[in-house]
């Protein structure tokens, strides 16, 4: 609805604008006819996406601050993971706002329906059928009504004051005005004014709206009648009407659901004056209110563009915020593929020291029930975190965020992380690079996995690049221009006996874990399936920047790094990932360790 009120809002100040400025330069007509496309903005409840569209500019405004928690309704967290304390939040019901507006409406609407059948009861109870020639509506006298009107949805009828049945001409005027009121649908249209009050009983411009096209519904009728009476009679009609309007307000006089005419001094001022004119339409004013009114209505009858699958990864990750104890991320509104989205937060929990991984939303994830412009959230409160990562893919866009810097440092076991390193990007290694390489052109595989925003991947290597142990096709990954590590391949043969998936990884690390001058050990498992395996680890190698003569290799100072490991089976090859000491953070190597998976080369 807000975007509704938005643009709706925009096309009300644009059609009362025309309004004023070619108020005398076209047909009253169809300056009535200018309020049709206000009434139907306001009523069809939906809109086409389009990058003119006004709303644009709205949602690229700051957003409002978060945790005002009326506009939001979170649709649920239904938190899956593996300790059994987790709890579980389902979809939160509507709002106080969604209330507030349903007991406004009821009330407006109430105020309407009393309003037209105690007006219906007078005019039955004091109601006599007149016989005029020259109509083909019923026409009936009654007493005690503020003015000539026409009444009555589906079979509508023209009422008559006294004063008005015992003048033949001014009974005659008033029958031609209700019968031009009934030609133009206006008994309809002041259903459709009501009921736009109703929905939208807070928007002062809905009531001005409603007030404006009500007095040029009128002044429209005022037209037409004239022609049909004929330019002689253009000043008895006006004395007429001058003669017969009730002094009623405005709010009484379209609430009872006829037309009914008041006697609003600077009202009535200014509908004399029209009837004394006769305004032709000229054709460069009618032609700039067409042009003004379709780029008008080409930016208010549409919403904002849908957004590409990459763009909604990111908001998705941006819009990740701590508050009280829960998480909670946004899907965009005009997210169309919502349906298909990935969205996981996994990590590592510390409960008494012990690390146990953790998993949220998963329950959303395996249903793919996401749902665009919803809130999402999970509870996180006393619990402690030393990884806790946001993973979202949409149609081969994806990325990761790190929700440790979010945390308060009560619930972050590591003290927090870098903020600028929080948002991670897909990155894609094909191995091997050179066609007969040491894998052999048939073992082609892909490496994928996430690397924080700013890295990148080069196959130009820096001077002096060396990974501790036998690794092929080595790729450069860097911040900026400084190297931060390397990645490289291997190929092993799998062990044909049956060896439990806990010490697998033996069989396919001996050389890298048992060497006395290059070991990789503390092997510590990231991600495991039935045919892959993804590890951290410390990599130790002698300096190499370390000279002196005669040294034994024990007597040369040892560099510890931080590593990556990753076999698959099926392809019988592996990964390695090596930092330069202190390039990565520990969120960042557990990170990138979750997200690596190899697979087989894509096609080109």
């Amino acid at each position: 609805m807000t975007e509704i009120v938005i643009t709706s809002g925009i096309l009300i100040l644009v059609v009362l604008l025309l309004r004023r400025l070619l108020q005398n330069r076209i047909s009253r007509r169809l300056r009535y006819g200018l309020w049709l496309l206000v009434a139907l903005r306001l009523l069809i409840p939906f809109s086409v996406p389009s990058p003119v569209s006004v709303m644009n500019a709205v949602e690229s405004a700051p957003a409002l601050a978060r945790g005002s928690g009326a506009a939001e309704a979170f649709a649920g967290d239904n938190a899956a993971e593996t300790l059994p304390e987790a709890p579980a939040v389902g979809k939160a019901q509507p709002g106080l706002p969604g209330l507030i507006w349903a007991g406004g409406a009821a009330l407006t609407g109430g105020w309407f329906a009393a309003s037209g059948l105690r007006f219906r009861r007078r005019l039955l109870r004091s109601r006599k059928r007149m016989d005029v020639p020259g109509t083909r509506l019923p026409v009936y006298r009654a007493a005690g009504i503020p003015s000539p009107c026409l009444f009555g949805l589906f079979r509508p009828a023209i009422y008559v004051t006294p004063e008005a049945a015992a003048d033949s001409t001014a009974l005659r005027h008033v029958v031609v005005h209700e019968s031009c009121h009934r030609a133009q649908g206006d008994h309809l249209w002041a259903v459709v004014r009501t009921l736009c009050v109703t929905l939208y009983w807070f928007d002062p411009l809905v009531w001005a709206a409603a007030v404006c096209s009500r007095q040029d519904c009128e002044l429209a009728c005022d037209e037409l009648a004239v022609g049909r009476l004929g330019e002689e009679e253009r000043l008895s009609y006006g004395r007429t009407l001058l003669s017969l309007v009730h002094s009623r307000g405005p709010l009484s006089a379209f609430a009872c659901g006829a037309t009914v005419m008041t006697k609003n001094g600077r009202e009535m001022k200014r509908r004399l004056e029209q009837i004394l004119l006769s305004p032709r339409t000229l054709l460069p004013a009618l032609a700039a209110a067409v042009l003004t009114l379709g780029l008008a209505a080409g930016c208010t009858f549409t919403g904002p563009a849908l957004i590409k699958p990459e763009d909604a990864v990111q908001r998705i990750c941006e819009s990740a915020v701590y508050e009280d104890g829960r998480i909670s991320l946004s899907i965009p509104k005009r997210c169309r593929d919502a349906g298909e989205l990935s969205i996981l937060v996994s990590g590592r929990e510390q409960p008494g020291g012990i690390s146990v991984g953790v998993r949220f939303l998963e329950e959303e994830n395996t249903s793919r029930s996401w749902q665009a412009g919803q809130t999402y959230s999970f509870s996180i409160s006393g619990r402690e975190f030393s990884e806790l990562t946001l993973s979202v893919s949409l149609k081969g866009a994806s990325r990761e965020a790190d929700l440790i810097p979010l945390l308060p440092e009560s619930l972050s076991a590591s003290g927090g992380a870098d903020p600028a390193r929080r948002v991670y990007l897909s990155a894609r290694v094909h191995f091997p690079r050179e066609a007969g390489g040491p894998l052999g052109a048939s073992a082609a595989f892909d490496a994928s996995l996430r690397i924080p925003d700013g890295w990148e991947l080069r196959e130009e290597l820096s001077p002096g690049c060396a990974m501790a142990g036998d690794f092929f096709n080595l790729v450069e990954l860097a911040d900026g221009e400084r190297p931060v590590g390397w990645i490289g391949c291997c190929g092993f043969e799998p062990y044909e006996e049956e060896v439990p998936q806990a010490d697998y990884y033996k069989t396919v690390y001996p050389g890298l874990r048992l060497g006395s001058t290059i070991n990789w050990g503390d092997y510590t498992p990231v991600r495991t399936d039935e045919n892959s395996e993804a590890a951290t680890a410390a990599v130790s190698y002698p300096d190499p920047d370390f000279s002196g003569p005669g040294l034994s290799n024990a007597a040369v100072p040892r560099v510890v790094a931080d590593g990556i490991l990753c076999y698959s089976k099926e392809l019988k090859v592996y990964v390695g990932v090596q930092f330069i000491p202190g390039a990565a953070t520990e969120q960042q190597l557990h990170a990138i360790a979750q997200s690596l998976v190899l697979s087989p080369a894509e096609k080109p």
